[in-house]
């Protein structure tokens, strides 16, 4: 009787046990930022491993995986998973070992995850290379693979005007073309075309990001220049609204001992001083008017080169429409010109009247 009160009682607690096979996959590693510089395998898992810190990693590198070399990569808010397929895709470059040998790879990239799907996965990367025979090097001489990163270019824009400028500027070789093969995700260009096509890209990828660098200072100076400027206008109206205040307080201390001239209680000398103070307190509003008046000026002059700036010179020379003439896009160009020189003048005589 003990044995069958031991398994009936068994029996009805076993639907309580959790079903491990529904049990949800463990939360996935997501790297938010990584900006890698380039270098082998070996050192971009190093990478991923700091960036997804405090959560497990886990990555075997086998045979000749370690060697594999990544480019730069400029990744965001991306798994990783695909963080790994973009630094391994299904079909490697021909590269060259850190011996100098020019390889073919054979890369093999798997997930190894737990049956009941609570811990967390493997991935492990095989990778065999094979050099390069002499006959197959003279038949590839002239067209060889290069992957450059646009990360650093596009930031979180679209990709598509700089593909543009890529594409357009391979059409001014009279080569066959390149072949251009662009991975959204990851932010990688696949380029496949002669040296001189391949000069030509990472010439253009990094004239875009020195552009984009230097326009990305030059906005934030304008930013802290416009906040210095927006600063000395708060404070300039506050010296008026000071100034203002003891020109009342001279004015009021005026009409008092007026009052009391009148009534013979001081005498005239008292009141010529007053009056001196009066002539200074307003001559103090007049300078502190000036002074937000010049602020003024120069900060709508930061906001106006600030919003050109922004627009670009596309915006007033208006390419996109193709009804208007070159001259008249170029004449409304020079009328914005003469609007910033004129402002610029009223500027520099309102800043001379002040010193006055």
């Amino acid at each position: 009787m003990r044995t069958l009160a031991i398994a009936l009682t068994l029996l009805l607690l076993a639907p309580l046990a959790p079903a491990q096979e529904n049990a949800p996959d463990p939360r996935p590693i997501v790297i938010e930022h990584l900006d890698f510089k380039g270098g082998t395998l070996a050192q971009y898992v190093d990478t991923l491993r700091a960036m997804s810190d405090p959560m497990p990693v886990n990555i075997l590198l086998r045979n000749e995986a370690r060697l594999i070399t990544v480019p730069a990569l400029y990744l965001r808010n991306v798994s990783l998973e695909t963080a790994l397929q973009a630094a391994v895709p299904d079909e490697l470059p021909r590269s060259t070992r850190p011996d100098g040998a020019i390889v073919d790879w054979l890369v093999d990239l798997d997930r190894i995850s737990d049956t009941s799907g609570t811990g967390t996965p493997v991935y492990v990367i095989d990778a065999e290379s094979e050099p390069v025979s002499a006959q197959d090097g003279d038949e590839n001489e002239d067209r060889r693979f290069e992957v450059f990163g646009l990360g650093r270019v596009i930031g979180d824009g679209d990709a598509d005007g700089v593909l543009e400028i890529i594409d357009a500027a391979m059409s001014l070789d009279d080569a066959q073309p390149a072949d251009l093969r662009f991975h959204k995700d990851s932010g990688l260009l696949i380029v496949r075309g002669t040296h001189e096509q391949l000069v030509l890209v990472a010439q253009v990828i990094g004239r875009l990001e020195s552009d984009r660098a230097r326009a990305s200072n030059e906005d934030r100076d304008r930013a802290e220049h416009i906040a210095d400027l927006q600063f000395g206008l708060e404070r300039a109206q506050t010296d008026l609204e000071t100034a203002n205040r003891h020109l009342d307080a001279a004015q009021r201390q005026r009409e008092r001992i007026a009052g009391l001239v009148k009534q013979q209680f001081t005498d005239e000398e008292e009141l010529e001083n007053i009056e001196m103070k009066v002539i200074d307190r307003r001559a103090e509003v007049q300078q502190a008017e000036a002074e937000v008046r010049h602020m003024k000026q120069k900060l709508d002059l930061a906001r106006l080169d600030a919003a050109d700036t922004a627009a670009g010179l596309s915006h007033w020379l208006n390419p996109a429409d193709p009804n208007k003439p070159i001259a008249e896009r170029i004449r409304i160009l020079e009328n914005k010109i003469e609007t910033l020189s004129s402002t610029q003048k009223k500027l520099e005589e309102g800043s001379g009247e002040s010193a006055r």
